[in-house]
């Protein structure tokens, strides 16, 4: 049984929109990584714009965080070139 991550979905925008903030820093290294990986494959990337813009906000803007932007821009990458490993 998978645990229940619905309290990692922050509402942004009024509640319009929602972004992924998993509490516990490993599993935000994983959920991070992951996503930039699925969002470079063929059939994703068009959601690519939408995905920079519900983080921006929410890291600037809602958290007034840019280290947790700049955090979630290397993982991401990390994600995107397929390196996996973690130190």
């Amino acid at each position: 049984m998978h645990p229940n991550g619905a309290e990692e979905f922050k509402p942004i925008l009024g509640g319009r929109m929602h972004t992924q903030y998993p509490d516990n820093e490993t599993k935000r290294f994983y959920t991070y990584r992951n996503r930039g990986y699925l969002l470079s494959q063929p059939g994703m990337r068009r959601l690519l714009p939408q995905e920079w813009l519900r983080f921006g906000w929410f890291f600037l803007i809602d958290r007034r965080d840019p280290a947790g932007l700049r955090d979630w821009v290397r993982l991401r990458k990390m994600g995107r070139q397929e390196r996996f490993e973690r130190h």
